[in-house]
């Protein structure tokens, strides 16, 4: 009676051991989604440096090229045209890529007082709901040159 016990014992147990060590697949399995891949930066804008590039990311690659489309968000302070400019409203990226970036030319001469830009993606069906806004501190950077003063 005791052998038969154990035997159903470990029958039962090795039973439980292979059902219970399912292991779940950590890869993301969802919907194609863009999204910033920080909140914020700051820019010094130099008189040799005009343009800026943002990483946009993907949740996970794409069989298709995914066009997300950015704009000035409410609230920003800089003034497309005046202090920047889209290099384009656009941003492709490729089937199996996961990154894109937005590239954003800034006027040294329009740079003036502090300002932020603040983008956003706009809604659509590749867009998330979380990161799909980034704020961008432009400020005018001059270099001290002792010999002026």
């Amino acid at each position: 009676m005791k052998k038969i016990f154990n035997i159903a014992f470990t029958v039962v147990l090795a039973t439980l051991t292979m059902v219970s060590c399912k292991k779940e697949s950590l890869l993301y399995d969802g919907p194609v989604l863009g999204h910033f891949q920080s909140a914020a930066s700051i820019l010094y804008v130099q008189p040799e440096n005009f343009t800026v590039d943002i990483p946009i990311g993907l949740t996970k690659a794409s069989d298709k090229d995914v066009i997300l489309t950015i704009k000035t968000a409410e609230g920003s302070t800089a003034e497309e045209g005046v202090q920047f400019d889209f290099a384009s409203s656009q941003v492709v990226i490729k089937a199996g890529e996961l990154l894109g970036k937005v590239t954003v030319v800034v006027n040294f001469e329009n740079a003036g007082e502090p300002s932020n830009l603040i983008i956003e993606i706009e809604p659509g069906e590749n867009t998330a709901t979380y990161s799909n806004q980034y704020n961008l501190k432009i400020q005018q950077f001059c270099q001290f040159v002792q010999e002026d003063f």
